[in-house]
Protein backbone atom coordinates (compact mmCIF):
# COMPACT_ATOMS: atom_id res chain seq x y z
CA UNK A 1 0.00 0.00 0.00
CA UNK A 2 2.87 2.23 0.62
CA UNK A 3 3.42 2.54 -3.30
CA UNK A 4 0.12 3.49 -3.82
CA UNK A 5 -0.24 6.97 -5.47
CA UNK A 6 -3.26 9.13 -3.85
CA UNK A 7 -4.05 12.25 -4.92
CA UNK A 8 -6.77 13.20 -2.85
CA UNK A 9 -8.45 10.95 0.27
CA UNK A 10 -8.81 12.33 3.17
CA UNK A 11 -10.44 12.28 6.41
CA UNK A 12 -11.42 13.19 9.99
CA UNK A 13 -13.07 11.62 12.55
CA UNK A 14 -14.28 14.69 14.45
CA UNK A 15 -15.51 17.47 12.36
CA UNK A 16 -14.01 20.60 13.28
CA UNK A 17 -16.68 23.37 11.90
CA UNK A 18 -19.88 22.48 10.02
CA UNK A 19 -19.05 24.89 8.04
CA UNK A 20 -18.27 25.10 3.87
CA UNK A 21 -17.34 27.95 1.93
CA UNK A 22 -19.49 27.39 -1.12
CA UNK A 23 -17.76 26.18 -4.71
CA UNK A 24 -17.03 29.22 -6.74
CA UNK A 25 -20.19 30.58 -8.95
CA UNK A 26 -20.99 27.94 -12.31
CA UNK A 27 -18.44 25.46 -10.83
CA UNK A 28 -20.10 24.01 -7.84
CA UNK A 29 -23.34 24.08 -5.25
CA UNK A 30 -23.47 23.65 -1.46
CA UNK A 31 -26.38 21.08 -0.17
CA UNK A 32 -27.39 21.39 3.13
CA UNK A 33 -29.93 18.34 4.18
CA UNK A 34 -30.99 19.83 7.42
CA UNK A 35 -30.67 19.61 11.12
CA UNK A 36 -32.13 16.86 13.62
CA UNK A 37 -31.84 15.52 16.96
CA UNK A 38 -31.14 11.97 17.27
CA UNK A 39 -32.80 10.33 20.83
CA UNK A 40 -30.16 7.92 23.20
CA UNK A 41 -30.72 4.47 21.75
CA UNK A 42 -32.05 4.78 18.59
CA UNK A 43 -30.82 3.80 15.37
CA UNK A 44 -32.78 5.12 11.68
CA UNK A 45 -32.14 6.85 8.57
CA UNK A 46 -32.34 10.59 7.46
CA UNK A 47 -33.13 10.64 3.73
CA UNK A 48 -33.45 14.30 1.58
CA UNK A 49 -33.92 14.59 -1.69
CA UNK A 50 -32.22 17.52 -2.99
CA UNK A 51 -32.43 19.33 -6.08
CA UNK A 52 -29.47 20.54 -8.23
CA UNK A 53 -29.47 24.19 -8.69
CA UNK A 54 -31.63 24.92 -12.15
CA UNK A 55 -28.96 26.85 -13.64
CA UNK A 56 -27.46 23.38 -14.57
CA UNK A 57 -30.29 23.04 -17.12
CA UNK A 58 -31.22 19.77 -18.37
CA UNK A 59 -27.58 19.24 -19.44
CA UNK A 60 -25.32 16.33 -18.52
CA UNK A 61 -23.13 17.16 -14.95
CA UNK A 62 -19.24 16.45 -14.35
CA UNK A 63 -19.06 16.17 -10.87
CA UNK A 64 -15.08 16.60 -10.13
CA UNK A 65 -14.74 16.61 -6.45
CA UNK A 66 -16.89 16.35 -3.27
CA UNK A 67 -16.61 17.52 0.16
CA UNK A 68 -18.96 16.75 3.33
CA UNK A 69 -19.57 17.24 7.09
CA UNK A 70 -21.17 14.80 9.20
CA UNK A 71 -21.20 14.66 13.56
CA UNK A 72 -20.43 11.93 15.38
CA UNK A 73 -23.15 9.21 15.01
CA UNK A 74 -23.27 8.62 11.30
CA UNK A 75 -22.91 5.02 11.37
CA UNK A 76 -22.57 5.43 7.11
CA UNK A 77 -23.75 7.86 4.54
CA UNK A 78 -24.24 7.49 0.85
CA UNK A 79 -25.51 10.25 -1.83
CA UNK A 80 -27.07 8.99 -4.75
CA UNK A 81 -28.08 10.30 -8.02
CA UNK A 82 -31.58 9.96 -8.98
CA UNK A 83 -32.85 11.36 -12.36
CA UNK A 84 -36.21 12.13 -11.59
CA UNK A 85 -36.54 16.31 -11.36
CA UNK A 86 -37.92 17.49 -7.83
CA UNK A 87 -38.99 20.94 -6.96
CA UNK A 88 -37.79 21.65 -3.71
CA UNK A 89 -36.14 19.57 -1.01
CA UNK A 90 -38.51 17.29 0.52
CA UNK A 91 -38.08 14.20 2.69
CA UNK A 92 -37.90 10.89 1.07
CA UNK A 93 -40.86 8.63 3.27
CA UNK A 94 -43.94 9.56 3.35
CA UNK A 95 -43.68 10.23 7.24
CA UNK A 96 -41.31 12.88 6.31
CA UNK A 97 -37.44 12.53 6.20
CA UNK A 98 -36.59 9.80 9.01
CA UNK A 99 -37.68 6.68 9.50
CA UNK A 100 -36.51 4.21 12.42
CA UNK A 101 -34.26 1.24 11.27
CA UNK A 102 -37.14 -1.15 11.02
CA UNK A 103 -38.98 1.05 8.79
CA UNK A 104 -36.74 1.29 5.90
CA UNK A 105 -34.15 -0.59 4.09
CA UNK A 106 -31.01 1.79 5.37
CA UNK A 107 -28.83 1.27 2.21
CA UNK A 108 -31.72 2.63 -0.24
CA UNK A 109 -33.65 4.56 1.30
CA UNK A 110 -34.58 7.17 -1.79
CA UNK A 111 -33.47 5.20 -4.84
CA UNK A 112 -31.04 6.11 -7.11
CA UNK A 113 -27.57 5.15 -8.14
CA UNK A 114 -24.72 5.58 -5.78
CA UNK A 115 -21.97 7.91 -6.60
CA UNK A 116 -20.35 9.11 -3.45
CA UNK A 117 -20.15 7.74 0.57
CA UNK A 118 -18.38 8.60 3.76
CA UNK A 119 -18.35 8.26 7.30
CA UNK A 120 -18.39 10.81 10.30
CA UNK A 121 -15.86 14.09 10.09
CA UNK A 122 -14.76 16.02 7.53
CA UNK A 123 -14.19 13.90 4.22
CA UNK A 124 -13.09 15.43 0.92
CA UNK A 125 -12.34 13.22 -2.89
CA UNK A 126 -10.83 15.16 -5.65
CA UNK A 127 -10.86 13.39 -9.22
CA UNK A 128 -7.45 13.17 -11.07
CA UNK A 129 -7.31 16.30 -13.78
CA UNK A 130 -9.98 15.43 -16.72
CA UNK A 131 -11.69 12.87 -14.90
CA UNK A 132 -15.22 13.14 -13.11
CA UNK A 133 -18.24 11.39 -11.92
CA UNK A 134 -20.90 11.72 -15.03
CA UNK A 135 -24.36 12.59 -14.31
CA UNK A 136 -26.57 12.48 -17.24
CA UNK A 137 -28.93 15.43 -16.49
CA UNK A 138 -29.10 18.41 -14.41
CA UNK A 139 -32.89 17.82 -14.25
CA UNK A 140 -32.43 15.22 -11.80
CA UNK A 141 -32.09 15.30 -8.37
CA UNK A 142 -29.38 14.08 -5.29
CA UNK A 143 -30.20 11.91 -2.35
CA UNK A 144 -29.27 11.98 0.92
CA UNK A 145 -29.24 8.30 2.55
CA UNK A 146 -27.92 8.80 6.15
CA UNK A 147 -27.85 5.78 8.45
CA UNK A 148 -27.69 7.22 11.85
CA UNK A 149 -26.80 5.32 15.40
CA UNK A 150 -26.73 6.60 19.14
CA UNK A 151 -25.22 4.48 21.47
CA UNK A 152 -24.71 7.30 24.01
CA UNK A 153 -27.11 8.31 26.72
CA UNK A 154 -28.19 11.96 25.52
CA UNK A 155 -30.05 13.12 22.55
CA UNK A 156 -27.13 13.77 19.31
CA UNK A 157 -27.73 16.75 17.40
CA UNK A 158 -27.73 15.61 13.51
CA UNK A 159 -27.01 17.14 10.66
CA UNK A 160 -25.10 16.75 6.98
CA UNK A 161 -23.58 19.83 4.11
CA UNK A 162 -21.81 18.88 1.45
CA UNK A 163 -20.16 20.63 -1.51
CA UNK A 164 -20.59 19.37 -4.76
CA UNK A 165 -17.93 20.70 -7.49
CA UNK A 166 -18.29 20.67 -10.73
CA UNK A 167 -16.45 21.35 -14.25
CA UNK A 168 -17.51 21.80 -17.70
CA UNK A 169 -17.64 18.96 -20.35
CA UNK A 170 -15.03 20.64 -22.35
CA UNK A 171 -12.68 20.33 -19.69
CA UNK A 172 -13.50 16.26 -19.48
CA UNK A 173 -11.87 13.72 -21.22
CA UNK A 174 -12.24 10.74 -19.00
CA UNK A 175 -16.05 10.38 -17.20
CA UNK A 176 -16.30 7.52 -14.29
CA UNK A 177 -18.84 5.66 -13.47
CA UNK A 178 -19.76 3.53 -10.09
CA UNK A 179 -18.22 0.16 -9.72
CA UNK A 180 -20.08 -2.28 -7.14
CA UNK A 181 -19.16 -5.48 -5.81
CA UNK A 182 -21.57 -6.98 -2.68
CA UNK A 183 -20.73 -10.11 -0.72
CA UNK A 184 -24.06 -11.61 0.91
CA UNK A 185 -22.74 -15.01 2.04
CA UNK A 186 -21.44 -13.75 5.53
CA UNK A 187 -22.12 -16.22 8.35
CA UNK A 188 -19.75 -15.37 11.91
CA UNK A 189 -20.14 -17.51 15.02
CA UNK A 190 -20.38 -16.03 18.76
CA UNK A 191 -16.98 -15.00 19.79
CA UNK A 192 -14.86 -15.92 16.58
CA UNK A 193 -12.94 -13.79 13.98
CA UNK A 194 -13.28 -15.17 10.48
CA UNK A 195 -12.52 -13.69 7.24
CA UNK A 196 -15.28 -14.03 3.90
CA UNK A 197 -13.94 -12.96 0.72
CA UNK A 198 -14.77 -12.87 -3.27
CA UNK A 199 -14.33 -11.97 -6.23
CA UNK A 200 -15.74 -9.28 -9.07
CA UNK A 201 -14.70 -10.01 -12.93
CA UNK A 202 -13.99 -6.81 -15.20
CA UNK A 203 -16.37 -7.35 -18.15
CA UNK A 204 -13.77 -4.98 -20.20
CA UNK A 205 -10.95 -3.38 -20.30
CA UNK A 206 -11.51 -0.29 -17.50
CA UNK A 207 -9.31 1.70 -15.29
CA UNK A 208 -10.29 2.26 -11.58
CA UNK A 209 -9.63 5.73 -10.58
CA UNK A 210 -11.56 6.08 -6.98
CA UNK A 211 -10.82 2.70 -4.63
CA UNK A 212 -13.56 2.54 -0.99
CA UNK A 213 -15.32 0.11 0.70
CA UNK A 214 -18.61 -0.26 2.93
CA UNK A 215 -19.09 -2.88 6.08
CA UNK A 216 -20.27 -2.68 9.31
CA UNK A 217 -19.27 -2.29 13.01
CA UNK A 218 -17.83 -5.43 13.54
CA UNK A 219 -15.44 -5.03 10.51
CA UNK A 220 -11.74 -5.51 11.53
CA UNK A 221 -10.28 -5.38 8.19
CA UNK A 222 -11.06 -4.51 4.55
CA UNK A 223 -8.69 -5.47 1.58
CA UNK A 224 -8.77 -5.43 -2.36
CA UNK A 225 -6.58 -7.40 -4.51
CA UNK A 226 -5.48 -6.95 -7.68
CA UNK A 227 -4.05 -10.06 -9.40
CA UNK A 228 -2.93 -11.06 -5.77
CA UNK A 229 -1.42 -7.38 -5.20
CA UNK A 230 -2.86 -5.32 -2.32
CA UNK A 231 -4.22 -2.61 -3.42
CA UNK A 232 -6.60 -0.80 -0.58
CA UNK A 233 -6.63 -1.42 2.79
CA UNK A 234 -9.29 0.18 5.11
CA UNK A 235 -9.99 -0.66 9.01
CA UNK A 236 -12.29 1.80 9.85
CA UNK A 237 -15.99 0.79 9.42
CA UNK A 238 -17.52 3.99 9.81
CA UNK A 239 -14.98 6.20 8.41
CA UNK A 240 -13.40 3.86 5.33
CA UNK A 241 -10.59 5.43 3.56
CA UNK A 242 -11.84 6.70 0.37
CA UNK A 243 -8.53 6.40 -2.02
CA UNK A 244 -8.24 8.18 -5.29
CA UNK A 245 -5.51 7.04 -7.03
CA UNK A 246 -3.36 9.46 -8.98
CA UNK A 247 -2.28 6.92 -11.67
CA UNK A 248 -5.86 4.64 -12.47
CA UNK A 249 -4.82 1.17 -12.71
CA UNK A 250 -5.96 -1.04 -15.13
CA UNK A 251 -8.18 -4.20 -14.58
CA UNK A 252 -7.61 -6.24 -18.48
CA UNK A 253 -11.06 -8.08 -19.46
CA UNK A 254 -11.46 -11.28 -16.96
CA UNK A 255 -9.12 -9.70 -14.24
CA UNK A 256 -10.19 -10.25 -11.08
CA UNK A 257 -10.74 -7.64 -8.03
CA UNK A 258 -10.66 -9.82 -5.09
CA UNK A 259 -12.21 -8.22 -1.58
CA UNK A 260 -12.17 -9.37 1.75
CA UNK A 261 -13.61 -8.76 5.34
CA UNK A 262 -12.11 -9.99 8.91
CA UNK A 263 -14.84 -9.55 11.03
CA UNK A 264 -14.93 -10.23 14.73
CA UNK A 265 -17.87 -11.22 16.74
CA UNK A 266 -17.58 -10.59 20.25
CA UNK A 267 -21.46 -11.72 20.83
CA UNK A 268 -23.56 -14.52 21.93
CA UNK A 269 -25.74 -14.43 18.30
CA UNK A 270 -24.47 -15.64 14.81
CA UNK A 271 -23.41 -11.94 12.66
CA UNK A 272 -25.21 -12.61 9.20
CA UNK A 273 -25.72 -10.67 6.02
CA UNK A 274 -27.94 -7.56 6.67
CA UNK A 275 -28.52 -4.36 9.08
CA UNK A 276 -29.08 -4.05 13.21
CA UNK A 277 -26.68 -5.20 15.92
CA UNK A 278 -25.91 -8.37 14.42
CA UNK A 279 -26.16 -7.58 10.70
CA UNK A 280 -22.61 -7.27 8.40
CA UNK A 281 -22.23 -6.31 5.30
CA UNK A 282 -19.16 -6.39 3.17
CA UNK A 283 -19.32 -4.58 -0.31
CA UNK A 284 -16.38 -2.97 -2.92
CA UNK A 285 -17.65 0.85 -3.80
CA UNK A 286 -15.57 2.00 -6.33
CA UNK A 287 -15.69 3.90 -9.33
CA UNK A 288 -14.17 3.67 -12.43
CA UNK A 289 -13.18 4.69 -16.10
CA UNK A 290 -12.79 3.24 -19.59
CA UNK A 291 -9.10 3.39 -20.89
CA UNK A 292 -7.71 6.81 -21.59
CA UNK A 293 -8.12 5.91 -25.43
CA UNK A 294 -11.56 6.03 -25.38
CA UNK A 295 -11.64 9.58 -24.67
CA UNK A 296 -14.89 11.21 -23.94
CA UNK A 297 -17.31 7.75 -23.38
CA UNK A 298 -19.45 7.28 -20.93
CA UNK A 299 -19.14 3.88 -19.25
CA UNK A 300 -22.09 2.37 -17.85
CA UNK A 301 -22.09 1.60 -13.98
CA UNK A 302 -21.39 -1.78 -13.17
CA UNK A 303 -22.33 -3.80 -10.56
CA UNK A 304 -22.77 -7.58 -9.37
CA UNK A 305 -23.90 -9.53 -6.20
CA UNK A 306 -21.88 -12.66 -4.61
CA UNK A 307 -23.72 -15.38 -2.79
CA UNK A 308 -21.32 -17.29 -1.99
CA UNK A 309 -17.85 -16.80 0.09
CA UNK A 310 -14.97 -17.49 -1.64
CA UNK A 311 -16.77 -17.34 -5.36
CA UNK A 312 -16.34 -15.06 -7.85
CA UNK A 313 -18.92 -13.37 -10.49
CA UNK A 314 -18.80 -10.98 -13.54
CA UNK A 315 -19.96 -7.19 -13.23
CA UNK A 316 -22.73 -6.47 -15.21
CA UNK A 317 -24.05 -3.48 -16.72
CA UNK A 318 -26.68 -1.72 -13.96
CA UNK A 319 -27.63 1.42 -15.20
CA UNK A 320 -31.15 0.49 -16.44
CA UNK A 321 -31.99 -1.50 -13.39
CA UNK A 322 -33.35 -0.98 -10.42
CA UNK A 323 -31.22 0.05 -7.12
CA UNK A 324 -28.15 1.69 -5.60
CA UNK A 325 -26.04 -0.61 -7.80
Amino acid sequence: LAALAVLAACATETPTSTELVPPPEGRGFQLDEGDFNLPAGEEGLYCMRLPVPASYGDRPLFVRQIESRLPAGTHHFFMAYNTEPVDEQVGCFPSGPYVSTAEADQHDGGGGKLMFLSGEGEYSYTLPEGYAFYLPTGAGHLVTSHHVLNTGDDEREMYGRFNVHTAPAEEIAHPINQLNCLLQDIWIAPHSESTVSGTCMAPFDLDLVVLASHAHQHLRRFEMLLEGELIYESKDWDSPDIVTLAEPRRMRAGDGLEFRCTFRNDGDQWIVFGTGDYGEMCAIMSQYAYPPERVNEVPPSLGTIIYRDGLAAELVETTDLDGPF
